[in-house]
């Protein structure tokens, strides 16, 4: 056979156009595989932000919570501080009595620490105070630091990873 225009054997022709095919081929490949690492670049940081910003938000609620949880403690202390320290007197009677007592409706009263109310003279009122049982409260005040305590410990464990 006569090549007139193509001085390359027939064989040559037949290879090279297989090489080419082959060369678009894996080009577009690359090109397909470039394209999809860059789309899951993108996806991962996206997900990284997203991950960032629910770990501050997380973070926030955690923070809001221990401060909710300090000011409940502080209410808790200052309510065991009432129950078991203060006491209210009324300057025409003789007995002390504790916040919420019948007797004391309509009536004022000045607030002593339990100490200071028997030197002046006053005994517990028989309604209010012989329901309170000190030692149990005591132990409620010991025990609720301890559950918060540790619920804390468990947030800070949450928080780092640990």
């Amino acid at each position: 056979m006569n090549h007139f225009f193509c001085s390359e054997k027939p064989g040559y022709i037949r290879t090279r156009t297989f090489v080419i095919v082959i060369a678009i081929i894996f080009a577009v490949v690359c090109v397909g595989g470039w394209y999809a690492y860059r789309t899951y670049e993108r996806k991962l940081e996206e997900t990284k932000k997203l991950l960032q910003t629910e770990t501050d938000k997380y973070t926030e609620i955690l923070s809001e919570k221990n401060k909710i949880l300090n000011e409940k403690q502080s209410m808790q202390n200052e309510l065991n501080f009432w129950e078991t320290t203060a006491v209210i007197c009324t300057p025409e009677g003789k007995k002390y009595h504790h916040y919420g007592c019948g007797h004391l409706e309509g009536r004022g009263g000045y607030i002593f620490n339990i100490e200071y109310a028997k030197s002046l003279g006053y005994t517990p009122c028989l309604d209010c105070c012989k329901s309170i049982d000190w030692d149990n409260i005591e132990k409620k005040a010991k025990l609720m630091d301890e559950q918060q305590r540790q619920q804390q410990r468990e947030d800070f464990a949450k928080v780092n990873g640990k």
